[in-house]
Parts: structure tokens; C-alpha cells; sequence
């Protein structure tokens, strides 16, 4: 029954993705974000329905990228209603009738090859959290802070199981 209603994601650059959690918006003002691709473009799924390849979403976006940049919209909702719009119960939606989306930044990644076999160990040695920000954009609630130590705690035994080392980019990595 889940197939019904599961929409199959033809590339992860065509996607749209949401906040789960709200996040401070400078001092005393949560924001919920979004990000939506600006085209409405959708790829084509090889081998569907019947056989599409394991990796099908990442040969999609290599391919997307390989051909054209992607432009994404970074969209916020402000909160404006504490009781409709709570903090500490993520499984509440807020009313967009409320407090719409609002764009206010692009995102553009430029074409690319980004699947060399350096970029791939290089990525391998990354963790990603939510907290990797400035703290006037910290994720809040309760569930947030939960997150907060299980993200740390996976990322160390993670790294720790595979024997690599924490690694922060600093945007001067050359992949040859």
C-alpha cells in the first residue's frame, strides 16, 4: 500500500526537501526551511518498472550535473503563531495559510564531476550534522536536542569502525 502513495524520486536534484525540526532565525524568531529546484525538468528512471539500477539516483545527478548547473530555491516560513506553530512538536506541520514559503536565496551548483574516486574517500572521511552553523541559525525543540547527541555519537563510532579521522573541508580541496 506504501507504493501507492510513495512518490518515486527521479533524481535527487529534482526533489523538493523540508525542515523536519524549526531552526532559530536570529535572536528570538524560529523559521521552518525548504529547498525547491527552480526547473520543473523530471528524469527519465532507466529500466523502470522493471529494473532500474541500484544507483540510479546518483548516476541521475551525475549525469544532471555533467550536463548543466542546477539552480535550487532556499526558501523560509517564519513562525508567526507559537500555538499552531510549535517549537517543541515536530510532528506538527505549519500552516503554510499562516506563514508561506518565502525565497530568499538561490542555490546554484555548478556543473561538475563529483564522483571521482578521490572525491568519493574524501567524502567517506565526512560527517554531517545539523549543529554545523552559526548559532544564530542552532536547531531547536526537543527533538532537535535529542538529534543533537546521536549525530555525534554515530559520527564518532562511524569513524572510529572505519579508521578514519574527523575531517573539516575547507573548500580548497583540489580532485585532479
Amino acid at each position: 500500500m506504501q507504493s501507492l502513495w510513495n512518490e518515486t524520486q527521479t533524481n535527487p536534484l529534482e526533489a523538493t526537501y523540508w525542515s523536519d525540526v524549526p531552526y532559530l532565525l536570529g535572536e528570538g524568531q524560529a523559521m521552518m526551511y525548504s529547498v525547491r529546484p527552480k526547473s520543473s525538468s523530471r528524469s527519465p528512471i532507466p529500466g523502470l518498472p522493471f529494473s532500474p539500477s541500484q544507483n540510479y539516483l546518483r548516476e541521475s545527478m551525475v549525469g544532471t550535473l555533467a550536463r548543466r548547473e542546477v539552480e535550487l530555491d532556499f526558501r523560509v516560513q517564519v513562525q508567526t503563531d507559537a500555538h499552531r506553530m510549535p517549537i517543541e512538536n515536530a510532528a506538527v506541520r505549519w500552516p503554510e495559510q499562516l506563514s508561506p514559503f518565502v525565497p530568499v536565496a538561490t542555490l546554484r551548483i555548478p556543473r561538475q564531476v563529483f564522483d571521482s574516486p578521490k572525491q568519493l574517500a574524501f567524502a567517506h572521511k565526512l560527517s554531517y550534522n545539523p549543529w554545523h552553523c552559526i548559532p544564530e541559525h542552532r536547531p531547536l525543540g526537543n527533538q532537535s536536542r535529542a538529534r543533537r547527541r546521536m549525530y555525534w555519537e554515530l559520527s564518532h563510532l562511524r569513524q572510529e569502525r572505519n579508521a578514519t579521522p574527523h575531517v573539516e573541508p575547507t573548500g580548497n580541496e583540489v580532485f585532479d
